[in-house]
């Protein structure tokens, strides 16, 4: 019944119990991705996990909390298991919640200059398919400029360099392009150099062919 389930609840703890990192696998709020990806958790249950998380990155964002590793950042944990819960066609949980995470993520005081990286550039085409809708396309343009406009460290943030980053920068270049320059500068010049690169890449190849078939001709 509710009680037993209220009383169970409070008991879960929504972050390891002790902190550990491996080459396979690292502690930092696991038990809350596997209330997310789970299918059989009632939506209720996953919201109130989920709060709880946000209360915790308020705190550390607030200086209040600090996180017991350095892959512990709360934030860092968040924004990678809402990816793991919502890629390739899955949705771990309804559209609104996820819709509801990333406008608490968007408009998180001081996350646009944040420096880590927070949402990998090939899982962004998924997080943008599940905020489809007219309603959420403030989110989705927040979460666009957040993903590609925020300076990260070097060799981080936002690149096209596959197909789901290239369909994701489209899609953004698409919907933003017109009202948005500084979005769309940005957007062109990665997928100019992704252009470039890939020509590069074709004409190394294309070499590469040349040699061989020079030898295998001398061998005939």
């Amino acid at each position: 019944d509710d009680d037993l389930a209220n009383r169970l609840f409070s008991r879960y703890q929504i972050n390891d119990p002790i902190a550990y990192m491996n080459m396979e696998d690292a502690s930092g709020y696991n038990p809350l991705r596997n209330i997310f990806c789970a299918e059989n958790v009632p939506t209720k249950w996953k919201s109130l996990a989920d709060k709880q998380m946000r209360d915790l990155i308020v705190a550390e964002v607030e200086g209040r909390e600090q996180p017991r590793e350095d892959w512990e950042v709360a934030l860092q944990c968040y924004t990678n298991h809402i990816q793991m819960s919502n890629y390739d066609g899955r949705e771990g949980y309804s559209r609104e919640l996820l819709a509801s995470q990333i406008r608490f993520i968007t408009e998180l005081p001081g996350v646009e200059v944040y420096n880590q990286e927070l949402f990998s550039s090939w899982q962004v085409v998924h997080i943008l398919g599940g905020l489809a809708g007219d309603d959420n396309r403030q989110t989705r343009h927040k979460l666009a400029r957040l993903v590609v406009l925020n300076n990260t460290e070097e060799y981080s943030g936002f690149s096209v360099y596959n197909p789901e980053s290239r369909r994701a920068a489209d899609l953004m270049l698409q919907e933003f392009g017109e009202e948005d320059q500084q979005l769309a500068t940005k957007l062109n010049s990665l997928i100019a150099d992704a252009n470039k690169h890939e020509t590069e890449n074709v004409a190394i190849q294309r070499k590469r062919q040349q040699k061989v078939d020079a030898v295998l001709s001398q061998m005939k």
